[in-house]
């Protein structure tokens, strides 16, 4: 796989995508964002990302949901990290998802480069 990384961003926060527009403006990522599941499911089969932050709690979808229309196969190849704004015990994901998430943070957002650094691990991953 060559070029930059694809990294799709699904939060339906205009300050999340903002935040993450900022935070990896210097990488080399092709960033895609969508504010709902349906657009971001859209999204992930065009661009076919490397990563994909998804939010847990979206207006008409959770992340699982999100998670359970996408194949063993695409997620095999995609790095899944989860963001909420509520605690872990609080999200119900599928054993399957469990499986299949990469990593999960809570928001706010306090260990920014902890959330940078996972990101760049996950695309490593997939290269």
């Amino acid at each position: 796989m060559s070029g930059e990384a694809k990294v799709l961003i699904v939060d339906d926060e205009e300050v999340i995508h903002k935040l993450f527009k900022k935070m990896l403006v210097s990488e080399s990522y092709q960033l895609f964002f969508a504010t709902n599941g349906e657009d971001g499911l859209a999204l992930f089969h065009q661009q076919k990302p490397d990563v994909v932050v998804l939010d847990y709690r979206m207006l008409g979808a959770t992340g699982d949901e999100f998670m359970e229309r996408l194949s063993d196969m695409e997620l095999a190849r995609t790095s899944v990290i989860m963001i909420s704004g509520h605690a872990v015990p609080d999200i119900d994901l599928s054993e399957r998802n469990q499986r299949k998430l990469f990593a999960y943070f809570e928001k706010p957002f306090f260990e920014m480069g902890k959330l940078k650094e996972t990101i760049e691990r996950a695309v490593q991953r997939n290269r």
